[in-house]
């Protein structure tokens, strides 16, 4: 990894304060013929699909059961169900709608990560493009995990108006506040 120093005494604060914040980020400096490898021999990779498509094929098994729980769970609370692109969608007549993306996590960071971009990207899109033929006033977004998230992404979702179902150690869902006044 490269390290990278900066000369502070002639620069004024704006630029000061920028650099900074980019040293602090984990961006790292690059160029342009080092920006984004294509060339075969440039990047570094390993491939065994054997072991890709059976991690696939667990991680689907458990994602359907995570979606099939969560489904008994809203309907067992009066919500009508609906399936389609959205992973869950769950309503109460002149109530609420809740759209649910359901993600599963591996245990690795980047991974973690990558699930909760899409579930952020997915959530929006659904709300914005699936489902407007749901009338109902109050809609709740809502990310659904198999284990608790990072707490960051936790709030990550909550500053944005998602909120987060995720199942705890003792095989239990926890809720973030918003949801627990539909679901009791």
């Amino acid at each position: 990894s490269n390290q990278y120093t900066i000369d502070f005494s002639n620069k004024n604060i704006d630029t000061l304060d920028f650099e900074k914040n980019i040293l602090n980020s984990k961006l790292k400096k690059t160029s342009i013929d080092k920006i984004a490898p294509y060339k075969a021999e440039e990047i570094n990779y390993s491939l065994n699909v054997k072991s890709g498509i059976s991690q696939r094929i667990k991680r689907y098994i458990l994602h359907q059961k995570l979606v099939t729980e969560i489904a008994q769970l809203l309907e067992n609370k009066g919500f009508t169900l609906f399936k389609g692109q959205i992973d869950c969608l769950a309503q109460k007549k002149k109530c609420i709608t809740l759209i649910l993306e359901i993600k599963t996590l591996s245990g690795k960071r980047q991974d973690e990560i990558n699930q909760v971009r899409a579930a952020f990207a997915q959530l929006f899109y659904y709300n914005r493009f699936n489902i407007t033929h749901f009338d109902n006033d109050k809609r709740l977004l809502i990310a659904v995990f198999d284990k608790k998230p990072n707490d960051d992404h936790i709030e990550f979702f909550q500053e944005n108006n998602i909120e987060v179902i995720y199942k705890n150690k003792d095989n239990t869902f926890v809720y973030t506040s918003e949801i627990k006044k539909f679901i009791k």
